[in-house]
């Protein structure tokens, strides 16, 4: 099967964006808003959340929904074969045959992949995204185009997400072929990257962390964390204290984690970036 193609990223036009959306007097409102949406779409213990719960099981997922949405835009019947999952993640060194091993019939398990034998070959497996995993995927564009609507207003992006039944196709498919391309949009920030992307429940954290930062809610306790993040203490506490070491974090004088400098400058950078990168994502064509 053919798979959809689509234009390159312009990666200066994507870095100019994200300058501009930074320096926009609406900026600091735009990341409140889109922190406290993330906050929100990443707490309570979900399964979901499980299974993109790093950056490695994240890709997994994502080389799933790229390959499918690709085959649908080429006018096909979409899914996905073991090989063509296996030949995705060997461009990543970190997702190793455990990983895709593990999350496919994890994936199967939990209703967000639906597995069947091919019709052409009955030794082959097809995997395609449930109904559930596509909605989950779809939600998670919201935060992103109530972000970019005003940014740049003059792109009716929530339109073509209502009207145009191809439009989140389209996004995921780029999306991930621009992933897999243009990996050096965040080498600036690539320690952040690896904090960020490294270890189960630093996102959440740090959108808490950001927000109470921000003025928009208090942070809440340690164990409290634990619980709306679907995360243990352990898992908290770890990520606070490697968050101290790499200079993300301080304690108050109450022993309260609170942002630095540091985190506020590349959290700030790192969601301009990816919102810039969103725009170049989510067009009409």
């Amino acid at each position: 099967m053919k798979i959809y193609n689509s234009s390159g990223l312009d990666e200066d036009r994507v870095r100019q964006d994200a300058a501009l959306f930074r320096s926009a007097p609406a900026f600091a409102s735009v990341l409140r808003d889109y922190t406290s949406a993330l906050a929100d779409f990443r707490r309570d213990p979900r399964v979901v959340n499980k299974l993109i719960s790093h950056e490695t099981r994240f890709r997994v997922i994502n080389h799933l929904l790229v390959v499918h949405a690709g085959k649908i835009l080429a006018g096909g019947t979409g899914g996905v074969t073991y090989s063509e999952m296996l030949e995705l993640c060997a461009q990543f060194p970190d997702i190793g045959l455990r990983v895709l091993k593990t999350m496919l019939p994890l994936s199967v398990l939990t209703g967000f992949v639906g597995v069947a034998f091919s019709p052409d070959d009955r030794r082959v497996k097809i995997y395609t995204p449930s109904a559930k995993l596509m909605a989950v995927a779809g939600a998670r564009l919201v935060p992103v185009i109530v972000a970019l609507q005003t940014l740049q207003p003059h792109v009716p992006r929530a339109a073509l997400l209502r009207d145009d039944p191809m439009f989140a196709l389209r996004a995921l498919y780029r999306n991930g072929c621009f992933q897999r391309e243009h990996r050096s949009l965040i080498s600036d920030l690539s320690e952040f990257s690896v904090f960020a992307g490294g270890r189960e429940g630093v996102g959440q954290i740090v959108y808490a962390v950001m927000l109470a930062d921000m003025g928009a809610a208090p942070l809440p306790s340690r164990s409290a964390l634990a619980k709306q993040f679907g995360l243990s203490k352990t898992q908290v506490w770890s990520v606070f204290a490697e968050g101290e070491r790499l200079g993300y974090f301080v304690q108050a004088e109450s022993g309260t984690p609170v942002a630095t400098a540091k985190l506020r400058d590349q959290y700030a950078e790192w969601t301009a970036l990816e919102l810039a990168y969103c725009a170049s994502v989510l067009t009409a064509a």
